[in-house]
């Protein structure tokens, strides 16, 4: 029976990006608080704002407005 190699079929998640690390296509990182997915294999230290290479698939949201204060508790 013959084999056929289709590559990589879905994202690889790696955790938060390093400058260091070889990435693939479909490897996925989470940068400054946004993840990013590799479309093309990028050099090593191509950071993922670098459309190029990356796209970003989660974008960091504003920081929300705090809440009320809630009740005293009982003294200890």
């Amino acid at each position: 029976m013959a084999v056929l190699n289709i590559g990589r079929v879905r994202m690889g998640l790696k955790g938060n990006y390093s400058a260091a690390t070889d990435y693939k296509a479909l490897d996925t990182v989470s940068y400054q608080g946004e993840s990013f997915v590799a479309i093309i294999d990028p050099p090593v230290g191509t950071a993922p704002t670098n459309e190029t290479y990356w796209q970003k698939i989660a974008e960091r949201g504003s920081n929300g407005n705090n809440g009320n204060n809630g009740s005293k508790g009982d003294k200890g």
